[in-house]
């Protein structure tokens, strides 16, 4: 078939591409909506980029106006973006992705997890498609290039918001609009987490635990305001006044973010973090710092620090400083954990390494936990606390007997860790 198009002959082929692609995520949509309830995505949309956009994008790019630019040095001639209502639909779609036949993955790009710094977020995938037609070499069966993005659908919402400001020309105030994008981004990925906790605490029964922050400062007055603004939050704060009582207290007690000074007393927050990094934990930590210096910044991220604000600081960005950190560490929670040889299904409550076996309710968020925090002593009184807090009928005797009922469970999958420690002490996954 004679064309002008860019596409040439490859032209007739493109829908036939993307309906292929279409028809395996209908296809899983549907699977899981009968087999859960409710569907992995709420909606797509598809496009094959007009001849006139493609001629654009190959001058801009500095590529021959040809098919075979539009068609092999460009990769978006079709283009499909999937929108769904939570942050793990996004990945289980991911991951469904990869196992459609003829598909294979030959880039990706997660900025939901590492979101571009003007807060853009979404998963972006470059599929390389096997078809049953021929390609712009002539090849039979042929290959094709497909873009996918997913997105949640305040991502979605957020994203029209910024494409509409980036094209409109007579904007006012641009620089402020950027800067409120730029919140508006942070607030929405933290409703997309809390929305996502929600649900998993809907469906899994599983009750909300309040995050955990230590706060190492000497200095009193700053550290009481600490403390009040982040109970004033929701948080569970730790205060201690030197870097040694730190080191302790993260040795003892598992945090969802640590916040430090450098100079402090006894040990100072540099040393702190260096010996809480030696034991593996990889609590997110940001420091604070009076200096401003270059090499004091540096210092503090070689020690194993995550972030770093320079005091005086407003409170309003600490806070939100505290959010991106802990959103890193427990916002794309992925469905399975691994552990050495030892995997837990977290959709299934399974665990498996040689054999495979199903855990109860209780032994499965206890067993989570222990895999969220590999290598980290934990004792039995914040064990009781996570776990069993709401149960009247429960005492701290009950966490040695799950955990002897996890240990035997460990052997009988084979797996190359346990659960180390005594009854009444702390306990480690090891």
């Amino acid at each position: 078939m004679e064309t002008n198009s860019i596409y040439g002959p490859c032209e007739e082929y493109l829908p036939l591409i993307m309906k292929k692609l279409t028809d395996e995520l209908t296809a899983f949509n549907e699977e899981c909506r009968e087999t859960t309830g409710h569907p992995v995505y709420e909606h797509f949309l598809y496009r094959i980029k007009e001849d006139k956009s493609m001629r654009e994008k190959c001058t801009r790019k500095g590529f021959p106006v040809t098919t075979r630019s539009a068609l092999r040095e460009l990769f978006d001639a079709v283009g499909l973006r999937i929108i769904t209502r939570f942050l793990d639909d996004v990945f289980k779609t991911v991951e469904f992705i990869r196992t459609i036949p003829g598909c294979t993955v030959v880039m990706e790009k997660d900025y939901i997890t590492n979101p571009k710094p003007n807060g853009y977020r979404s998963y972006h995938m470059i599929l390389d498609l096997e078809v049953p037609y021929m390609d712009v070499d002539g090849n039979v069966p042929g290959h094709y290039y497909a873009e996918v993005q997913l997105r949640t659908l305040s991502m979605d919402s957020w994203a029209s918001l910024e494409h509409e400001m980036k094209y409109k020309q007579d904007i006012q105030n641009t620089k402020l609009i950027v800067n409120e994008l730029k919140r508006l981004a942070d607030e929405m990925a933290s409703c997309d987490i809390s929305m996502q906790t929600i649900r998993d605490m809907i469906r899994s029964g599983l009750e909300m635990t309040l995050m955990r922050i230590l706060v190492a400062e000497d200095e009193a007055e700053l550290s009481r305001a600490l403390k009040a603004v982040l109970d004033h939050q929701g948080y569970e704060t730790d205060v201690v006044g030197d870097g040694l009582s730190a080191v302790e207290k993260a040795a003892g007690t598992s945090y969802d973010c640590m916040v430090f000074d450098i100079m402090m007393p006894v040990m100072d927050g540099l040393t702190a973090v260096r010996e809480i990094r030696s034991t593996g934990n990889l609590t997110p930590v940001i420091m604070l710092t009076a200096k401003t210096e270059v090499d004091d910044r540096v210092g503090g991220l070689d020690a194993g620090a995550d972030d770093y604000m320079t005091k005086p600081f407003a409170m309003k960005e600490l806070l939100a400083r505290i959010r991106s950190m802990t959103r890193r560490s427990t916002a794309f929670n992925p469905s399975r954990l691994t552990v050495g040889t030892l995997t837990l299904d977290i959709d299934e409550q399974e665990l498996s390494a040689v054999h495979s076996i199903r855990l109860s309710g209780k032994e499965f968020q206890l067993m989570e936990y222990f895999m969220r925090n590999p290598g980290r002593a934990m004792k039995t009184e914040d064990l009781y606390a996570r776990i069993w807090k709401d149960d009247p009928d429960a005492d701290t005797e009950i966490v040695w007997l799950y955990i002897s009922y996890l240990r035997k469970k460990l052997g009988a999958v084979m797996a190359d860790v346990t659960i180390e420690g005594e009854r009444g002490g702390s306990f480690t996954l090891r």
